[in-house]
């Protein structure tokens, strides 16, 4: 039972991803912890203990969760995008089960914020609930890009910006800047596909 726990672990974090040489280093510092973790949450189990099992389980999780994030920025968060460079690195927080992924770009004198944002508890709120916020608050119908094969963005007026909106995989992408024309531009040079296959495994 113990073995198959482990296989499955290794599984989990070590797939077919080609990973940057930051995310495996962060992969091995941790991955004799969740062993070690996992182990226990087995035994726990097999001794009828399944409340200790599921705190093992939790911490499994937060040591797990960084390894997520940095994969995350690897993939979406890059140097450069459609002609823009990031100002500086990506940055994230997470509270109550929402994890939020930031960073900004520029090109001459145009800016373009990105962000994504991870909604992890069930029934915390819909990934398209903001859309029909925005339309209500302008007033306005929303216009609608495709990044992806099935990713459809939104595109609607946020004061003197534009944001584009799009639910991926669980998360909600939203870039926003002064120009309507750019913002498309910008998000339809992320990795979209690249990113949506990560964020589909599970």
């Amino acid at each position: 039972m113990k073995k198959i726990v482990f296989i499955w672990m290794l599984m989990s974090l070590v797939s077919s991803t080609s990973f940057a040489a930051d995310v495996d280093e962060l992969i091995k510092s941790k991955l004799s912890e969740i062993k070690e973790t996992a182990a226990s949450m087995v035994s726990y189990v097999e001794d009828g203990n399944p409340r200790a099992a599921m705190k093992e389980l939790e911490w499994i999780r937060s040591l797990i969760a960084p390894i997520d994030i940095e994969i995350i920025k690897n993939t979406m968060f890059l140097d450069k995008v459609a002609g823009y460079s990031a100002v500086g690195p990506a940055t994230y927080q997470s509270a109550m089960n929402v994890t939020t992924i930031k960073r900004e770009y520029a090109v001459d004198k145009h800016t373009i914020k990105m962000q994504l944002v991870s909604i992890g508890a069930a029934g915390a709120g819909s990934p398209f609930a903001g859309f029909a916020a925005l339309a209500q608050q302008y007033g306005q119908q929303q216009d609608q890009v495709r990044l992806g094969r099935r990713i459809m963005a939104n595109v609607t007026p946020a004061g003197s910006s534009t944001k584009l909106m799009a639910a991926i995989g669980g998360y909600n992408l939203e870039v926003s800047g002064a120009d309507k024309e750019r913002v498309i531009a910008f998000a339809k040079g992320l990795p979209v596909k690249k990113f949506e296959t990560y964020v589909g495994k599970d």
